[in-house]
């Protein structure tokens, strides 16, 4: 794992699939917590204000895999190495690196960590992984109360 503190992010989860990935403006708008920044916009998930933010009801701890890359936020600085937020790798690398972080990734809606592609009709995809709230991480939450 990237981090010890990991560890209790590797249980229970919500996934959730896209046949496309990120694009850019995409990385920028989703690390707005709070900023609806697509409001009006029909085109857009996120057009009536809430968006990514809703992820916070049950985790402290989104993660995702786009493309290439593997994305972490932890607002409260207290799962990342060296306090960080959050942190954007290339996930075939990190596979290698910390191999138990990226398994829950593996083989889910075609995601091929290992190989660093997706195995979709597209070609492409972004998965994204919810580690389900604890109690003791309840209590310790700035982001959400219970």
């Amino acid at each position: 794992l990237l981090s010890p503190a990991l560890a209790d992010m590797q249980g229970a989860a919500l996934y959730q699939f896209d046949d496309a990935q990120f694009r850019p403006d995409d990385y920028e708008s989703i690390q707005r917590v709070g900023d609806g920044t697509k409001l009006g916009d029909p085109t857009k998930t996120g057009q009536f204000g809430l968006g990514f933010n809703s992820v916070y009801h049950v985790t402290d701890t989104p993660m995702f895999v786009s493309g290439r890359d593997f994305v972490v936020f932890d607002p409260h600085e207290a799962h990342l190495p060296d306090g960080l937020p959050g942190l954007c790798e290339d996930a075939s690398s990190l596979s290698r690196a910390c191999p138990d972080q990226l398994a829950p990734f593996q083989g889910i809606f075609g995601c091929d960590v290992d190989a660093g592609c997706w195995r979709t009709r597209s070609g492409q995809g972004t998965l994204f992984r919810l580690p389900l709230r604890t109690r003791e991480a309840a209590g310790r939450s700035r982001i959400k109360d219970g």
